[in-house]
Formats: C-alpha cells, sequence, structure tokens
C-alpha cells in the first residue's frame, strides 16, 4: 500500500531484455538510443479496459507494448506483462515477441522473486529452455501443456508465467488481431 504502482517504461534495461528476444545485431545502447524499439502508443483507459475484460485479478495484466522500428524483427511487437505466481511473492513481470502473425516469438523474464521449492523449477535454465521452444509459434499456452513438456513441478509459477504470456497474446489479437 505504500509503494507506487510499477509503470512500464521504455529505458535501458527494458531495450537490453527486448534486444535479447528481437535482436538488432546492435548494441544494447545503440538499439535504446538510436530508435530501433518505440513505445506503442496506446491509450491507458483502453488499456486498462482490455485488462478487465480479459476477467482476470488486478495483478494479472498487460502494462505496454513495444514497437521494434528497425532490424530484421521490424513490425514485431514486444509485450510487457504481469501475473501472480505464488500468491505473497511479487508478481512474474514478463517480456514476450509476437511476429507479424501474432504468434509467440520468445519470452524473457523481467522480474519475478518466486521461491519455489524443489529443484524443478520453471525459472531455471533447462526447464525455461523447454518453455521456451513449447511456446514459440503458440497464440496461447496452458498450464498442463508446459507442466508436461517442461517437466517443472511448481505449479503456482508455473500458472503465473502462462497467465503473463497468454494475457499478452490476448491484448495483441485484440488490438493487433485481423
Amino acid at each position: 500500500a505504500f509503494f507506487p504502482e510499477y509503470e512500464a517504461r521504455l529505458d535501458k534495461k527494458t531495450a537490453a531484455l527486448i534486444n535479447q528476444i528481437c535482436p538488432t545485431g546492435v548494441s544494447d545502447a545503440a538499439a535504446f538510443s538510436d530508435g530501433y524499439y518505440e513505445m506503442a502508443t496506446v491509450d491507458k483507459a483502453q488499456l486498462k479496459s482490455l485488462n478487465e475484460s480479459l476477467g482476470v485479478d488486478k495483478n494479472n495484466k498487460v502494462l505496454a507494448i513495444y514497437d521494434v522500428k528497425k532490424g530484421d524483427f521490424t513490425g514485431y511487437r514486444v509485450v510487457e506483462s504481469q501475473a501472480q505466481g505464488y500468491g505473497s511473492n511479487p508478481v512474474i513481470i514478463t517480456l514476450t515477441s509476437f511476429d507479424k502473425d501474432n504468434k509467440i516469438g520468445k519470452v524473457i523474464v523481467k522480474q519475478q522473486k518466486e521461491n519455489p521449492t524443489g529443484s524443478k523449477n520453471i525459472f531455471t535454465g533447462e526447464y525455461f529452455d523447454k518453455f521456451l521452444e513449447y511456446v514459440a509459434g503458440q497464440k496461447n499456452v496452458s498450464v498442463g501443456d508446459v507442466t508436461a513438456t517442461t517437466g517443472a513441478t511448481n505449479a503456482s509459477s508455473i500458472k503465473g508465467l502462462v497467465n503473463a504470456v497468454n494475457i499478452a497474446a490476448s491484448v495483441v489479437d485484440e488490438l493487433f488481431g485481423a
């Protein structure tokens, strides 16, 4: 209650993360300063309405949309979204890229402070790599399929990650679908 609500912005950190999932071939600093990425002009009221129409709780929402303006990924969109994993932990924030057909490209985690028990954590290399292989080219994903495909066992974290990606996909489809 005492902390201000997180506000997405295209800063150097965000540009560097986008450069990992939609590589420009230039340094992170150049991608940021030379306008390879741009925050999309989506009306905040419209975005709030879309988030509410998805019927999820206030912790699950799209925060921003970024357009790729230069390089091999020109025309792609990257959506910053958040979703709740374990109930008492801070939200998971992801960046998800979408190709020109609104299919998922790659996902990168911007923030996660999950403290799941067990060795099969979805956020560790092997399990996250399997997650990335599974989601590429999809329009949406399911918790059951992610669990079966990756072998990860931390259900709340998987649910939060899947919700963040699916919320992003729903908003992209609503705003930019055919």
